[in-house]
């Protein structure tokens, strides 16, 4: 009888366990909470089967109906959340892809002038100002050497000829003094023969 009485406990107590188990399982699976897939899981539980249909309680279809509905609105409001959220992006990446060619093209403008010069109303790069400019400095210095050279041979032209002018004034002068002399010497003559044939 002892036995009995165990055999008995020990079934009631797994069959107590098993509805347990099923109450957790049923708790856990509702079709007031959880995920599609466990309101299917649910439904599937839940329902009877006829040879080979299953049946399923019409509150409990209109219920999941409901679900499903409310979490295809749901997914709509997200997916609809979701593309204005990109055309924002969109539209902030274009406005951010426009400032970055206007920036490029500043960029690209101060580079330039940067690197260039003005000369004259033109512009120019500034290795061909450089080339310019020296070419100008190399030239100036050519004609300006030119021009020393010109005054130095100009000037010992001239001095040369202020020397021989200063050697012809002197032989001159001696020449002058020397007619004088003669003159003087020819006139006392003169006077010395008129004298003596008065």
């Amino acid at each position: 009888m002892k036995k009995i009485i165990s055999l008995v406990l020990f079934i009631s107590f797994l069959q107590f366990s098993f509805a347990q188990q099923a109450t957790e399982d049923d708790v856990k699976l509702s079709l007031d909470s959880g995920t599609i897939e466990q309101q299917f899981e649910f439904l599937q539980k839940k329902s009877s089967t006829y040879q080979i249909y299953r049946m399923i309680k019409k509150n409990h279809f209109a219920k999941l109906r409901t679900n499903v509905n409310d979490s295809l609105t749901a997914f709509k409001k997200q997916l609809n959340d979701a593309n204005l959220s990109i055309a924002s992006q969109k539209k902030a990446y274009n406005t951010l892809q426009k400032e970055i060619d206007t920036l490029k093209a500043n960029l690209t403008n101060v580079s330039e002038t940067k690197d260039n010069i003005s000369f004259l109303g033109m512009s120019l790069e500034k290795k061909a100002f450089k080339t310019i400019f020296w070419t100008i400095i190399a030239i100036l210095g050519l004609i300006l050497g030119f021009f020393i050279y010109n005054f130095k041979n100009a000037n010992k032209v001239t001095k040369s000829t202020l020397a021989n002018l200063s050697e012809l004034e002197e032989e001159y002068n001696n020449s002058k003094t020397r007619a004088l002399e003669r003159e003087q010497v020819l006139n006392r003559k003169l006077q010395d023969e008129i004298n003596k044939n008065k």
